[in-house]
């Protein structure tokens, strides 16, 4: 077992760390369409892995989001869970942005059962990123979150 050192490839996601503003539209039974989230990305256990602490603004929503480097798969793995009782958990496509997007693929649990997701965010510019959130349903994929992220300077 490893210890110590933070990986190097946790500089990949170091472009997140900070705080952020998000405009999010959402399409999810139950959930307002449009929503804004605030949240902080920061580093947690000697910066091995990234947290981002969001509370959504239009409902009393909180989610958790942590992502790690997972060295026998080459890829960042990600769990997340909110104050409602989903969870879940992703694994990164690559190691690596590709063309200013990183894409997870994963399973979420819900209160009616276990969904397929993906979740990929797209890099703007060095202070706003697009999260895009995706479901499958029927064996067809439906967007369900499209968030427009930037940067709060505090």
């Amino acid at each position: 077992m490893t210890t110590g050192l933070k990986p190097d490839q946790m500089k990949e996601l170091d472009f997140l760390l900070g705080t952020w503003k998000c405009d999010a539209e959402v399409s999810m039974q139950g959930l307002p369409a449009k929503s804004q989230m605030v949240g902080v990305i920061h580093p947690i256990h000697d910066g091995k892995w990234y947290q981002w602490d969001i509370q959504s603004l239009a409902r009393a929503g909180r989610t958790t989001w942590v992502a790690g480097w997972n060295p026998a798969a080459s890829n960042f793995q990600v769990y997340f869970y909110d104050n409602h009782g989903l969870h879940g958990s992703e694994a990164s496509v690559g190691s690596s942005w590709e063309s200013g997007k990183l894409k997870f693929t994963g399973t979420m649990y819900t209160h009616e059962g276990k969904v397929e997701v993906i979740d990929e965010f797209t890099r703007i510019d060095e202070n706003s990123f697009h999260d895009d959130f995706y479901i499958r349903v029927n064996d067809e994929w439906k967007q369900v979150v499209h968030g427009e992220c930037y940067r709060l300077v505090v």
